[in-house]
């Protein structure tokens, strides 16, 4: 393969930056990854991120997404103990209040820590004799100009430390805290739009061992939100015969602090299970809190003017609603975007690469804030006829929880399988309108986007 440059310049080596660094290895003689945190010889959760010791779901696409990147992560991630289930057919769904029927859909995911994925495609991607890694430095500044962006000045782990490498291409991929708008000030170019919808969320998370009997034999039990209620909960089964259980809080209601707190919150949730599981549970770890105050879609599609040699990815390009657990999945697809565009040559990268990730981006975003929306207490743009689309997706979860065509195209749509758009279809919309529910409209309307009571 003709390579674009000499070398490409990655900063964050998370997944998204891992990622992007793999592609990059196909096109240019050098890539260098550029992480702040010191990386640990083990597996084990990061300062960099924080989310990393909470619940995280790999969607069905973002599997199937890794897999074409990193044809070796499978068979990595469950030789560290990964399991592999049908997201049909892992155990208990609640969406909004419905029991979504078990149903098998050839479609798989992989539950498994986040210090655990990240340590697969990071040993995976660093096996590409091109790709190196400089841990422990983070970047203080882009070299060039308005028109062309020509490298990254590194501060290094020693104090005063610092270093200059020139790149072909530089990859932001340092997540929520990027510094690239404040870099392209700084060159005298306009901000990207920023759309911001502020959820208030945070969330708990501990380990417990994990035994057969637990959850009757489940890989998982999920509850999502029934506004106008602001908690909810979920566990997941990890590597190494653990539970990871989860709460999230909307708004900023306070969440659970400690073991005790959280069986008194899985006891107030309107389903059993979280609260069975807890009370009859060894605790591996305290439980530890998160706050992600909002979500964040930064525009550089729209952009008139912006540097070559510069992109963005990740949460740097788009931070979701954590509950979601989209990021992952987003993350690979863009990778994949990007080797698309690379294939065109360096000339005009930026203006092909990200009207790609946008596309990417437009459904997982639309999921995720028109769920935010559901509370009036959300603040954010909403989008003219969010309204009446979630009434329409509570109907169709409430279909969903007696019939098992639109259980199957429901998931599709949440595991980025297929566009919303395909819960219009003539064959839903008929099945949707025509079955039978017992709440009321106003009801379903009042909790859309979900309802609260499969009868």
């Amino acid at each position: 393969m003709t390579h674009q440059g000499k070398h490409a310049v990655v900063m964050g080596g998370s997944m998204s930056g891992l990622l992007a660094a793999q592609v990059l290895s196909e096109h240019f003689e050098r890539v260098t990854l550029v992480e702040r945190d010191p990386l640990p010889s083990e597996i084990a959760a990061r300062k960099g991120v924080p989310q990393g010791r909470h619940l995280h779901v790999l969607l069905a696409a973002g599997f199937a997404s890794l897999q074409r990147t990193l044809p070796g992560f499978r068979a990595a991630a469950q030789a560290r103990g990964a399991i592999e289930v049908d997201v049909g057919s892992f155990g208990a769904l609640y969406l909004g209040g419905v029991l979504i029927p078990t149903l098998h859909t050839g479609h798989n995911s992989l539950m498994i820590s986040r210090p655990a994925i990240e340590g697969c495609v990071r040993d995976e991607v660093l096996r590409q004799p091109n790709v190196s890694l400089r841990s422990g430095c983070s970047v203080s500044a882009l070299l060039g100009d308005a028109r062309k962006v020509s490298g990254v000045r590194v501060t290094g782990a020693a104090p005063g430390q610092l270093d200059e490498l020139s790149a072909d291409l530089v990859v932001d991929a340092t997540g929520r805290g990027t510094r690239l708008p404040a870099w392209l000030k700084a060159l005298g170019l306009a901000p990207a739009r920023e759309d911001v919808v502020r959820n208030k969320i945070s969330y708990s998370s501990c380990t417990i061992r994990r035994k057969p009997e637990h959850l009757r034999g489940a890989h998982a039990w999920v509850m999502t939100p029934v506004p106008p209620l602001t908690h909810f909960g979920a566990a997941q089964a990890w590597e190494d015969d653990r539970y990871i259980v989860s709460f999230t809080t909307y708004l900023g209601e306070s969440g659970p602090a400690s073991y005790a707190e959280m069986i008194e919150h899985a006891q107030a949730l309107a389903f059993p299970g979280l609260g069975e599981l807890l009370r009859d549970a060894e605790p591996l770890t305290e439980t530890v809190q998160t706050h992600a105050p909002e979500s964040t879609r930064r525009r550089y599609e729209r952009l008139t003017r912006f540097p070559s040699g510069l992109l963005a990815v990740g949460d740097a390009l788009c931070s979701f609603n954590p509950a979601y657990g989209q990021g992952m999945s987003v993350a690979a697809l863009e990778a994949e975007a990007l080797a698309s565009c690379l294939q065109g040559g360096a000339k005009g990268l930026a203006a092909r690469f990200f009207p790609a990730a946008a596309k990417i981006v437009d459904a997982p975003w639309m999921l995720a804030t028109g769920a935010d929306f559901q509370w009036p207490a959300v603040e954010g743009r909403r989008p003219l006829g969010t309204a009446l689309i979630n009434a329409y997706v509570a109907r169709v979860i409430a279909a969903a929880g007696q019939d098992t065509l639109v259980a199957e195209r429901l998931l599709r749509v949440l595991h980025l399988l297929s566009a919303p758009s395909s819960l219009f279809s003539p064959a839903i919309l008929r099945r949707v309108l025509l079955a039978k529910r017992r709440l009321s409209l106003a009801r379903v309307a009042q909790l859309a986007p979900v309802a609260v009571d499969q009868g």
